[in-house]
């Protein structure tokens, strides 16, 4: 199965409800596996304002394979942000 890595922008338009996005990405994750870089999870915790943005952002990413650059390195810095 192919992977389709997800940028930040994408994220922010499925999550706020924009049709095409999420449409676009229901008929992709038939055929490939959807990810998102540690950056990317990140850039969207530093965009949440407050826990309960945080852990709706939390089930959220449940749906996408996390890439992590290196995996000590990015544990540190998700836990740094939170």
């Amino acid at each position: 199965m192919k992977q389709i890595l997800i940028d930040t922008d994408i994220l922010i338009d499925i999550f706020r409800g924009i049709e095409p996005a999420i449409n676009r990405l229901q008929d992709e994750s038939k055929t490939a596996l959807l990810s998102i870089s540690v950056v990317t999870e990140m850039e969207l915790m530093v965009g949440c304002r407050n826990k309960s943005e945080q852990q709706k952002l939390t089930v959220f990413l449940n749906n996408y394979v996390i890439i992590k650059i290196n995996e000590s390195i990015s544990d540190q810095a998700v836990e740094l942000l939170r």
